[in-house]
């Protein structure tokens, strides 16, 4: 009985995190400079026509909007990776030294003036490609690490 009232209070949570979740979608379609009614969004999402309140929601708000979700998902992703490796519910990203490295690649750049030799567009046009081989430098380090006897066993900051 105990186990199914948790599951039950657990869907609940869940469900009503989810409606908070698509209100708050909704809300950003509808928020912004210029403040557009529900009836005009969905017209502007459902009509082939190109109209103001079209080229808003299709071209503005309505990407930022994904794009929010999906940076989001990554960054809860990351962070449920992050303590699931190192088996440590506390974990965070100073723990491998993301940050820290994040930092010392901001202060390289800005040192040696990396950011003006680039033209403008090349960040626009390429970003997978540099966040990718950002993503692969780490991992190089870290995975031959994993592999150490020290490293399965659990991490807690209380022990």
């Amino acid at each position: 009985m105990r186990i199914e009232s948790t599951r039950r209070r657990d869907y609940a949570v869940n469900g009503a995190l989810l409606l908070l979740l698509a209100l708050m979608f909704t809300v950003s379609l509808l928020a912004g400079r210029v403040w557009l009614p529900l009836g005009e969004v969905w017209h502007g999402l459902m009509s082939p026509d190109a109209n103001l309140a079209a080229t808003i929601i299709t071209q503005l708000r309505l990407p930022r909007a994904v794009l929010a979700l999906e940076v989001g998902a990554a960054l809860g992703l990351a962070g449920a990776v992050l303590q699931g490796v190192t088996r440590n519910p506390l974990a965070e990203p100073g723990l491998l030294g993301v940050s820290a490295g994040a930092a010392l690649g901001a202060v390289i750049a800005v040192y040696f003036g990396l950011a003006r030799l680039s033209p403008p567009r090349w960040s626009v046009r390429r970003p997978p490609l540099t966040h990718s081989a950002a993503a692969a430098v780490p991992s190089r380090w870290c995975w031959p690490a994993r592999r150490c006897r020290r490293w399965r066993q659990p991490v807690y900051p209380w022990h």
